[in-house]
């Protein structure tokens, strides 16, 4: 009874987050506002694009890599996790697509929030595979992801845990652009039992990500040209990060929680967990 009402809990939450709206949300991006702030400069547009796919993928890509050690052969997850990405508000790419020529309009915030919805299925020989469910808040971003993991060493007394993961994610929602992620991971960490009543399972991981952004036609109207249609598409971003992560996961009975720490060159994402596993 108790899995079923958190997992009913999850799915309400993840329908109530989707829920379409009658308007557009802050970050349902005009991508046109790119070309109406450029002051000549064909480089600059392109630039900008790629500047927000980065922090978009960085915002929108899977969180909890770890901890290492896997579900076991016939274990399974199903986890909730919500997370918050410090982006460059004031970098020029947030400023020019956030506002019209006349000015108007709200900047972006500090932080954009997430959510994701992970599914995990133990399989054997310390292999495990999973899939998520992402959405922007305040948007129609969303999208879907796979991933597959491997712990080369679990299982041992005074050794600590090892895994590889390689995931991949694609996103939907904008008319203007597509967005696709893809990484690979490797996550160290150790399982302490606390006086029989609690597991918890500290980690350190490295994350390498590539953020692809391709564009799709924008048409512009121009006001120089006597409002002449224009088409343009802008130069498809290619974006390569790299993260330093630390979190921790923490079980009871069939409860899972957790806190992980993403951290980029001028970004910062924090995530929390609340999950079932059995």
């Amino acid at each position: 009874m108790a899995r079923t009402g958190v997992l009913l809990a999850v799915i309400l939450a993840v329908l109530l987050v989707g829920a379409p709206r009658a308007t557009a949300g802050k970050y349902d991006l005009d991508m046109t506002r790119l070309y109406l702030f450029d002051a000549g400069n064909e480089q600059t547009p392109d630039q900008n694009f790629k500047g927000l796919m980065g922090d978009l993928g960085v915002a929108l890509a899977p969180r909890f890599l770890g901890p290492a050690t896997t579900l076991g052969a016939l274990g399974f997850q199903i986890a909730f996790d919500y997370s918050m990405t410090n982006i460059p508000e004031n970098a020029d790419h947030w400023k020019t697509v956030m506002t019209d020529p006349a000015g108007n309009g709200k900047g972006a915030d500090s932080f954009l929030s997430t959510m994701h919805l992970h599914v995990r299925k133990g399989l054997p020989f310390s292999a495990e595979v999973g899939g998520t469910f992402s959405k922007l808040f305040d948007s129609d971003m969303w999208g879907v992801g796979f991933e597959f993991k491997y712990s080369a060493l679990e299982g041992f007394l005074y050794l600590p845990e090892i895994s590889f993961r390689a995931s991949v994610s694609t996103y939907l929602g904008s008319r203007d652009y597509t967005l696709l992620t893809a990484g690979g991971d490797v996550v160290v960490s150790k399982k302490i039992g606390i006086v029989g009543l609690f597991k918890v399972a500290p980690y350190v991981g490295y994350n390498f990500m590539y953020i692809h952004g391709g564009s799709n036609v924008v048409l512009l109207f121009n006001p120089n040209n006597a409002g002449i249609a224009e088409q343009r598409v802008f130069q498809t971003a290619h974006v390569f990060k790299h993260f330093a992560v630390l979190g921790f996961q923490l079980v009871s009975t069939i409860v899972n929680t957790g806190f992980e720490a993403s951290i980029t060159e001028g970004m910062q994402t924090y995530s929390f967990r609340l999950g079932v596993e059995f």
